[in-house]
């Protein structure tokens, strides 16, 4: 019976790794007035002492390097052309600010080319951007003596003293003569919260949050902060809080610019949290009304490439794997467009990966994967990102069977993280992975001991998190393995009240309930096993109709009823287990399981020719895939059985 372990949720993000903001801090989505006062390119100005931003990072690729930007550069006014695909007016404005940097990179930049205006080396300059991708890290112009201070606070959080650098950084937010403009106090807070953010400190990242959300008088800064609270609750999986957080920023932004992109951004925010949730109705719902906005004010533009990819997340969430693949194709192109062999481009590989692995394509799915790696490994060696990538490589090569291979993928990606983020969820997720070979191994006490080092993590970073749940998960099929039964039902039950109360409308949860199913027939209580394998059908087949899992579902109720004497209604389930599969994955390893299924009833049936004529197909398939996973074992004992009863 095949049991949903829940192990490796970093497999596949159906959201790319791709970050539509620049810079250190959550990205902010304001409306810049197209009245604004014109700064025409060129133009001699009085300018009031430290406005404007000053340029700390270039993403490699982007337009903004492209365009010549670099680290240094004083930017301090915009204007933006014309723009005959989107039917837009020229408008122009002044970066007074480090919110309204943000609100030009997210309102205007998709718009079409941008003039950006400042100094380099104290000489004037124009930067013509074209458009693509914005990826920059900017920061406020700041008297020398705060400028310093920042500066050496700078230095600290890379060795991981992040108290140290609060401590530079805490008189920039404080009112004094030289810290006098609360635009920069406000970004001073939000600097620090990003910092303990980073450390996994969530109490006192909502702390500093919440003391920018004081200070803040303009709405960009209002919106920023409320979007920086709304990704520190969804990372803990509170996620009505970060529905509130991410509401409050969509309601300024209504007052401000009902129309404006920096509403499909906050729609867009909303319907993650509610994809998250498993609500996949509102979530594709708040996915459409961005994408009619973006499709309106910026064609073929990044953000709309972003939308596709969130619709193509709902799709395959659903199991419509043909509507995923065609979104997430659409976006590759509009991005291998925009910035051709960047990371937003190899987040898109990421996800086409993904779906082909669930069509069960496993050479496609390694080929998208290894495209993504070689861009992750040109631009970001040895990142937290191209471990996740060796995540996916090391998925690929479990499912074949290539536990070797798995192995030292994932230990390639449990050394990055070990480097880079000792005491991280990603860490925890390269430890339940570990988990998961060692389990298909045999290697019981080990595989414990990974999940439940994991757990530890996770319950120090996200107590109360989905991630707890899945360690639950994990720890119960371990116990299982083990023949104790008690064990495992304590960490499923556990593992399914934590998802119910978090998200009672995920997918995650229908998971939890095909594994007390697949518990309870491996007791021998087959009335409580069809009870849960049913309300597991229920949950897929209204939240992913006609998908693989329904299939899956399908199948374990067939092996249920069997054993209940059943044999008619057995044969009738997983027919419609393997037309779906057939439908979805033709030529695949779940099609196989469909055809092992059904030889064996028929060989219960005493049809034994029919029987091996099935196990033969199963056994071309797997041989074909994985040819040194033990599915193969099975389908030569299937063989053999079919011989001798012959």
């Amino acid at each position: 019976m095949k049991a949903s372990s829940g192990g490796r949720k970093d497999s596949f993000p159906r959201h790319a790794g791709y970050v539509l903001a620049a810079g250190g801090l959550v990205a902010v989505l304001g409306v810049l007035n197209a009245q604004a006062s014109k700064a025409t390119p060129g133009e001699e100005r009085d300018r009031p002492e430290y406005v404007g931003v000053v340029v700390e990072e270039v993403g490699g690729g982007s337009a903004l390097e492209k365009a010549g930007l670099r680290p240094g550069d004083v930017l301090y006014a915009w204007e933006r052309l014309a723009s005959p695909r989107a039917d837009s007016e020229p408008a122009s404005g002044e970066l007074i600010s480090y919110f309204d940097w943000l609100d030009l990179e997210i309102e205007q930049a998709p718009r079409g080319t941008v003039v950006l205006v400042g100094e380099r080396n104290r000489e004037p300059i124009e930067i013509t951007v074209e458009p693509g991708l914005w990826k920059a890290k900017v920061r406020p112009v700041l008297p020398s003596a705060l400028e310093k201070r920042y500066l050496s606070g700078r230095t600290h959080p890379t060795s991981g003293d992040v108290r140290a650098a609060v401590l530079e950084w805490i008189s920039l937010a404080q009112p004094s003569r030289l810290a006098e403009k609360v635009e920069v106090r406000t970004w001073a807070r939000l600097l620090i919260g990003e910092s303990w953010r980073d450390q996994g400190d969530w109490d006192r990242t909502i702390e500093s949050f919440r003391h920018a959300l004081d200070s803040a008088e303009n709405s960009g800064a209002q919106i920023t902060i409320w979007e920086a609270l709304g990704k520190t609750y969804k990372e803990q999986s509170d996620f009505d809080e970060a529905e509130s957080a991410y509401s409050f920023a969509l309601e300024i932004r209504k007052a401000l610019n009902n129309g404006a992109l920096g509403v499909s951004r906050s729609l867009s925010y909303l319907g993650e949290v509610a994809w998250t949730r498993g609500e996949l109705d509102h979530a594709q719902d708040l996915f459409l009304k961005a994408i009619e906005i973006r499709e309106r004010l910026a064609p073929q533009s990044y953000v709309l490439a972003k939308s596709l990819n969130d619709l193509g997340a709902v799709a395959q969430s659903r199991g419509k794997l043909a509507c995923a693949d065609d979104y997430f194709l659409k976006a590759l192109q509009i991005l291998n467009d925009l910035a051709p062999r960047s990371l937003s481009v190899a987040g898109i590989l990421n996800n086409l990966g993904g779906v082909a692995w669930a069509r069960g394509e496993l050479d496609g799915a390694h080929k998208y994967l290894f495209q993504a790696f070689q861009i992750y490994e040109h631009l970001v060696p040895r990142s937290l990102t191209i471990a996740t990538n060796l995540n996916n490589l090391g998925a690929v090569a479990e499912t074949r069977g290539e536990l070797d291979l798995a192995l030292d993928y994932w230990l390639q990606a449990l050394k990055i993280r070990e480097q880079l983020a000792p005491r991280s969820l990603d860490m925890a997720q390269s430890l339940s992975n570990l988990g998961v070979v060692a389990k298909e191994r045999g290697e019981l006490d080990l595989a414990h001991d990974y999940h439940s080092r994991a757990l530890r993590i996770r319950e120090q970073l996200a107590p109360q998190s989905l991630a707890i749940a899945e360690s639950l998960q994990n720890l119960g099929t371990v116990a299982m393995a083990r023949g104790e039964w008690d064990h495992a039902h304590d960490y499923y039950v556990r593992s399914l009240r934590l998802k119910e109360q978090l998200a009672p409308e995920n997918l995650d949860i229908a998971a939890s309930l095909n594994n007390l199913g697949n518990l309870a027939w491996a007791r021998g209580e087959l009335n409580r096993a069809e009870d849960y394998h049913l309300r597991t059908l229920q949950i897929y087949e209204k939240l992913a109709p006609q998908s693989l899992d329904v299939a899956i579902s399908l199948d374990n109720l067939g092996l249920v009823v069997n054993d209940q004497g059943d044999s008619r209604r057995a044969h009738l389930y997983h027919l419609q287990s393997m037309k779906i599969r057939q439908q979805l994955a033709p030529e695949s390893l779940d099609v196989a399981s469909s055809l092992n299924n059904l030889g064996g009833l028929l060989l219960e049936q005493g049809e034994a020719d029919q029987a091996r004529s099935y196990f033969s197909q199963a056994l071309e398939i797997q041989e074909r895939l994985a040819p040194e996973s033990l599915n193969i074992a099975a389908s030569l004992t299937n063989l053999g059985s079919a011989a001798l009863d012959s």
